[in-house]
Parts: C-alpha cells; structure tokens; sequence
C-alpha cells in the first residue's frame, strides 16, 4: 500500500471535507503552510472551522489530491497510476500557490 496510500487516505479526506469546486484552495495551502510550522505535541492536528480535528498529514493529502483534480485535471485512477512521489507534487504544489499569490 506505500505509494498508494496517500491517494487512498487524500481522496478520502477530499471528497469527505467536500473539496470538490469549493475555490479555496490557495487559502488552504496557506493554512496548510501555517499549521505546519506551528509545534505540535504528539500526532500533529489542528482544528478546522467546522470545530472538528484534523490531522495535518491527512489535510496535506487532501489538498495535493485536490490540487491534481482541480489544477491537473487528473481524475481519481490517473492519480493512483502516477509515478511521481507525494513530495515532488507537494512541491509543485505550493509553487503553484506562490504563483498564483503573487499574481492575484
């Protein structure tokens, strides 16, 4: 399940959070970057404004899913079949955001 987990586990948490066409995706990256470099005891969580938790890694996940399915047009099997790891389209991700920031 290694490579493939995060898709499951981000899928998952995208369709459930109700991600889909919801526009905020830059606005949650900035989140994501925020919550990231705040300390955390023991699993990292932090709450989201509907007052339930949320684990960091799953949100992550989340978001890079939404990423592919919004910015990429990937639909859920062409992201299971991608041969690239989390962290290289964690990355292009938040350079995306940086671009999109900037030009707004």
């Amino acid at each position: 399940m290694g490579k493939i987990n995060w898709k499951l586990e981000g899928y998952a948490e995208y369709i459930a959070r109700e991600f889909k066409n919801d526009g905020k995706l830059s606005d949650k990256i900035q989140r994501y970057l925020a919550e990231e470099n705040k300390e955390h005891i023991g699993i990292p969580v932090f709450e989201i404004e509907d007052g339930t938790k949320q684990s960091l890694a799953y949100y992550k996940y989340a978001l890079v899913t939404q990423y592919l399915m919004q910015e990429k047009q990937l639909n859920f099997h062409q992201i299971c079949e991608l041969d690239k790891y989390l962290d290289k389209i964690y990355t292009e991700m938040i350079e995306w955001s940086k671009n999109k920031y900037y030009s707004e």
